[in-house]
């Protein structure tokens, strides 16, 4: 089983309050009947991933799947109440989804060949990802109508497809390239890069592009016009919420480690010095914190730090390797008193689940209801 351990995904909710990953528990075994009755287990030598949630802090794990199956990539429905994964087993790799208490599993692909890094529309209505038939190419499945869109295949690798915030584009690296296109592989659009691309993110107000080509990174219009190298040094760009900074990771000083710049690729700052291997960074929605992840503990570590760099910590503590972070998207909670047999419970918390605006606005029209109830009592009490 050849799982892709270096790619690994961050996504923030708009609270931040919980991040799932895939964590190696233990290593897969297998049993086998010899001629004298006796029995054989031999390990595969491979962990078996499985998806958990816990909190920020590192507390409260969860444990999501649990079958002899790596499972892996989790990712968050805009809304919060599904988490997309992809299961390696013996139907080759396939995207699933379920509830975030792990219940209520179901297959979604049903192309035979294998999928990868499944990714949600802005809408939750679709979920793009990379799929190898021998070659890479993406497909977009619609959850809803259950059915592949008619997205084009190419004769050349291409993936790592990314949703534009409106959800009414896709762009994805093929080699040397940056395509642009609807969700149905309509008026693409092929923008020519220096080097091999990987990683496309859309800004946060989905006016531009930045994504990584030969260690260097680059940043684009959303329609592929004024091509700009920000950072002759870098991968793994992430926008910060407002769109103003980009952080990075770079081994331009000699160890791979996690770097902010602004925008235009000015003023880049160093955040890690561990000797170990930091990469892949990613914004909390508030901007104040970045996840990463780190090999410095002796293997891949999920760690949280501020924005500035400081107060580094790893949060899954694991002896084997943790990976595939991905941040919920709602201020659910789980609740200890009331978690049903074999997951937490989900419920949603009004404090930080509720624009202060309208939380003001639904506590000033029960005023005026206790006001009118009251009124209307002691009317009919005068009456009588």
């Amino acid at each position: 089983m050849n799982i892709p351990s270096n790619f690994m995904t961050f996504a923030f909710s708009p609270q931040g309050t919980k991040i799932a990953y895939s964590a190696g528990e233990e290593e897969i075994s297998f049993c086998s009947m010899n001629a004298d009755g006796s029995k054989t287990i031999r390990s595969s030598g491979e962990p078996n991933y499985d998806i958990y949630v816990t909190r920020l802090d590192g507390s409260d794990k969860k444990r999501l799947t649990s079958a002899l199956t790596a499972d892996i990539e989790p990712a968050w429905s805009p809304d919060g109440t599904r988490i997309a994964f992809a299961t390696h087993g013996g139907t080759g790799s396939q995207v699933y989804v379920m509830n975030p208490d792990g219940s209520n599993v179901e297959r979604v692909s049903t192309h035979p060949c294998t999928h990868f890094f499944p990714a949600w529309s802005p809408d939750g209505t679709k979920i793009a990802s990379t799929v190898d038939c021998g070659i890479l190419t993406v497909y977009v499945f619609d959850i809803n109508e259950k059915c592949y869109l008619d997205f084009p295949t190419f004769t050349f690798d291409n993936g790592w497809p990314a949703w534009s915030p409106d959800g009414t584009k896709i762009a994805f690296s093929a080699g040397p390239c940056v395509f642009i296109t609807d969700p149905y592989g309509s008026n693409m659009e092929r923008i020519d890069v220096p080097g091999h691309c990987v990683s496309p993110e859309w800004s946060p107000d989905g006016t531009k592009i930045v994504f990584a080509a030969g260690q260097r990174i680059f940043v684009m219009n959303a329609d592929g016009s004024n091509l700009q190298k920000i950072c002759d040094s870098g991968s793994y760009p992430s926008w910060s919420p407002d769109g103003t900074k980009i952080a990075f990771d770079s081994k331009r000083d000699g160890n791979s480690d996690i770097y902010v710049m602004n925008a235009d690729g000015s003023n880049a700052v160093r955040l890690t010095s561990d000797p170990g291997f930091d990469w892949n960074p990613c914004w909390s929605p508030d901007g104040r914190k970045i996840a990463f992840t780190s090999n410095r503990d002796g293997n891949n570590e999920i760690y949280l730090m501020n924005s500035d760099g400081t107060d580094q910590v790893n949060i899954t503590n694991n002896p084997v390797d943790d990976r595939d972070p991905e941040w919920c998207c709602q201020a659910y909670q789980l609740t200890e008193s009331t978690q049903p047999e074999g997951g937490p419970h989900i419920s949603f918390p009004l404090e930080g689940f509720l624009p202060w605006g309208l939380a003001i606005l639904v506590a000033s029209l029960m005023v005026i209801l206790i006001i009118f109830v009251r009124q209307r009592v002691i009317l009919k009490r005068n009456e009588t």
